[in-house]
């Protein structure tokens, strides 16, 4: 099976997107079910992102320091190529969308094993909220590349 990188990229943006189509779900049954005060989330994430942003940015754009421990018996790493570093980080990309899908799967199932949400409430809402907002969450997502 082969699949062009181009559609790739598409599946990668569409599986971030419904991601955040995901939580925003989450976070309206939550808020309906008084879990959560309304805005409650977004005052707190909004404060997060305020505080941590940079450090978070920093930390994930600065290429790491080179090792002077390393024994000089060991080679040097290959320098990589663009196109090995532009394949690795689209690996990454698709490893934190699986691992967000996973984490929120892992929640809405501690959910429903404690009777907050009912067996399928979830999957509704997040069909209406995709119905909803996915158009507007799309645009806004690929605004950031324009």
């Amino acid at each position: 099976m082969t699949i062009k990188i181009d559609d790739m990229y598409e599946k990668v943006a569409v599986s971030l997107v419904e991601a955040r189509i995901r939580i925003r779900a989450l976070l309206e049954l939550l808020e309906e079910k008084q879990v959560l005060l309304p805005g409650e989330f977004e005052d707190k994430a909004g404060k997060l992102w305020e505080s941590d942003f940079s450090e978070i940015y920093e930390e994930i754009t600065t290429p790491a320091p080179e090792d002077l421990t390393t024994p000089e018996t060991h080679p040097a790493p290959k320098p990589l190529s663009a196109d090995e570093y532009a394949i690795g980080m689209l690996q990454n990309l698709i490893d934190e969308a699986i691992g967000s899908r996973i984490r929120i799967r892992a929640i809405l199932e501690v959910m429903e094993d404690k009777g907050i949400f009912a067996k399928g409430e979830f999957e509704a809402k997040a069909e209406a909220v995709w119905e909803r907002d996915f158009e507007e969450m799309t645009l806004e997502f690929y605004k950031k590349f324009s």
